[in-house]
Formats: structure tokens, C-alpha cells, sequence
């Protein structure tokens, strides 16, 4: 028998529905399946990629991948992740955990979802093909990046939200933010508490329009209460060394020195934190390093640091909500959401 990926779809699907796979009971692992059937291992990642985006299976980050509750989800949501690279050692993976974790908090709520990640060279005659099946009730869009993408989702007709948008989205298109005015207010008083008079914004340069608003606030909130603050240090990704030896160097021997770096992202700062004791820099020995980072799946280090930490299953729950309202019909300001992080104090600081 001739095996492809909609035949080991169909028998996933058959065993879900004569309840021999029975609901949140995990399948079969990848290697299993790709035996059972006889099939390359592609064949069974594009059957499991259906199965979930039908509502049929989520999977769990580390653990696997499950029956929904029901063989059919009531409603669906399509997850639209524009210009986000699959390079590990870009924002691919962050936007993939927080996927990971709606699809499991959609499966509870017998909702379906389906991942778009379109490519940056699409036109909007292909884009708009890909978009159509599996078809969605309402969609998130996450990391937007120009006004022309926004009017686009807009022809598509359909309800959506935006996720972090790092453009000025319009009036009357509902949003979900992270609250930076708080987080990087709870920063800014920690500084004035610490008597620090000097701060320095550290954000890759692949990065600066995603994390605009980060900057934006701490730099008011430090320029209003005297505090310098300098962002024109741009540093590289984790995992290029040299690159971020030579970051440190420059920075060790700047006239106008920090008393706090505040990173973007954990990864970078933990990597810059290791380098510098490594290279026993004494300038910069009483710097303090301050990072945003994810509660549950922070990068190993991260508790060293003195930093704002954001719960996801709370996001994740905030959007939910959102979304819910958005599926019966609702479509005002109600919609927009904030997310906040809570303070927690580290060892560099």
C-alpha cells in the first residue's frame, strides 16, 4: 500500500474517533509512528501539523503531543507569525513556546488553532492563498511590521487582534501589549532607589523595532528623573562571542560608563554577564544587569539577574479571554489587553 501523510492522518483520526486513542492520552512519539507506517519522518510532522490545526491534537513543550477533548473544535484560530526567522538564535523560538502554550490552553477550551508563518517574500496574492485553508474564525498577529501588513489583514475580512505590534497600530484595532510604561517604571525606581546615574539600554540592532516601546518608556522614565541613559550600543545575538568580547571591551573603556545595563533579552545578557567575568573586567565589575525574561521557560542563568519577570500561563490566559470576546462578536476597545511583569530581585543587581 502506497503510504502518504493523509493516510496516517486518516488511521490518527479513525483511532481518535472509535475512542481507541482516548482524550489528553498522548499518541504514539514521532519514531513510532514514522515505524508503524513505514514513512519518512516529514510525513508524519506534516500529518501531526494537521491533526493539530483540525483541533484533533496540541502539543505540550518537552512532553509530547495529545488528543484534544473533542475530535471537532467549535471555533477556530489562526496564529499569524509575520517576518519571525526559524533561527534559534532569533525571536523564532520565543514566538514557537508561546504557540506551543495557546494551542494546549485552546485544547481545554475545545478551539482549534492554526499556524501561519508566512514568508517575508510572499506576495499578497500568495500570502492570501496560504492564509485561506485551513480557514479561521478570528486570527492573532503577531510581530507586525509595517502599516501595508496591517492594511492586508484588514482585506482579509476577518476579525483579529495584534499581538505586540511594533508599529503604531490605528484606533479601533484591538490589541494585546505588554504594559512597558510598568515594567520599566518598577526598573526606574529600583535605579532611583540605588542612587544610579546612569543607564544603558542594550538591545541587538536585528531587534530595535521589536523592542521599541521597552526603551521608550525606561528612557522617559530615567531622562525625567535625571538619570542619563544611552542606547546607541548595539549588541550582537547570543552565541557570537568575538562580537560580544568586543562589545565589552568598548564598553569597559567608554568615559561614560553605566551604572546599570537593562537587556532586551536574557540570552544576550546572561552570554555578556558570563564574557565579562571571563575577560575579569574591573571596570565593569559593579555594573548592575537587569533583564526581562519568561517565568516558566526563563534560559538557565536568568535568576542571577535582577529583572522583570512576565508569567506566560497569564498571558496566554489574558489573550484567551480576548479572543473569546472577539469569537462572540464583540469588537471595541474592551478587546485590548496589557500584560505585566512582576519585580524580582537578582544577585546583579
Amino acid at each position: 500500500m502506497n503510504v502518504n501523510y493523509e493516510t496516517v492522518k486518516q488511521d490518527i483520526i479513525k483511532k481518535i474517533e472509535n475512542r481507541e486513542l482516548s482524550p489528553n492520552s498522548p499518541i504514539m512519539t514521532r519514531k513510532a509512528l514514522k515505524d508503524k507506517y513505514k514513512v519518512a519522518v516529514a510525513t508524519v510532522d506534516r500529518a501531526i501539523l494537521d491533526l493539530k490545526n483540525e483541533g484533533y491534537l496540541y502539543g505540550i513543550q518537552g512532553k509530547g503531543t495529545f488528543v484534544a477533548e473533542k475530535a471537532e473544535a467549535y471555533k477556530k484560530i489562526g496564529l499569524i507569525f509575520c517576518s519571525v526567522s526559524h533561527n534559534e538564535n532569533h525571536l523564532g523560538i520565543y514566538y514557537l513556546k508561546m504557540y506551543e502554550l495557546i494551542q494546549k490552553y485552546a485544547a481545554g477550551k475545545n478551539i482549534s488553532t492554526s499556524l501561519f508563518m508566512p514568508d517575508k517574500n510572499m506576495d499578497n496574492k500568495t500570502l492570501k492563498t496560504y492564509l485561506s485553508g485551513p480557514e479561521s474564525d478570528i486570527y492573532i498577529i503577531f510581530a507586525l511590521d509595517s502599516i501595508d501588513a496591517l492594511h492586508f489583514y484588514m482585506g482579509l475580512g476577518k476579525p483579529f487582534i495584534v499581538f505586540a505590534p511594533r508599529i503604531n497600530v490605528p484606533d479601533g484595532i484591538p490589541v494585546i501589549l505588554e504594559d512597558c510604561r510598568q515594567m520599566m517604571f518598577e526598573f526606574g525606581n529600583y535605579f532611583l532607589r540605588k542612587n544610579y546615574r546612569r543607564v544603558a539600554y542594550i538591545w541587538p540592532e536585528q531587534e530595535k523595532q521589536i523592542f521599541r516601546d521597552r526603551k521608550e518608556w525606561l528612557e522617559r522614565f530615567c531622562l525625567d528623573n535625571g538619570i542619563a541613559f544611552d542606547s546607541e550600543f548595539s549588541c550582537p545575538l547570543s552565541g557570537e562571542t568575538e562580537e560580544i568580547n568586543t562589545f565589552l571591551k568598548r564598553y569597559s573603556s567608554s568615559n561614560s560608563r553605566p551604572d546599570a545595563m537593562v537587556f532586551s533579552r536574557a540570552s544576550v545578557g546572561i552570554e555578556v554577564y558570563s564574557q565579562m567575568e571571563k575577560m575579569d573586567l574591573k571596570a565593569l565589575e559593579n555594573t548592575g544587569f537587569f533583564v526581562i525574561s519568561d517565568k516558566s521557560s526563563a534560559v538557565p542563568g536568568t535568576e542571577i539577574f535582577t529583572r522583570i519577570e512576565i508569567d506566560e500561563e497569564l498571558r496566554v490566559s489574558k489573550i484567551f479571554s480576548a479572543c473569546e470576546k472577539l469569537l462572540n462578536g464583540t469588537t471595541d476597545e474592551s478587546l485590548n489587553t496589557y500584560i505585566e511583569g512582576s519585580f524580582v530581585q537578582g544577585i546583579t543587581g
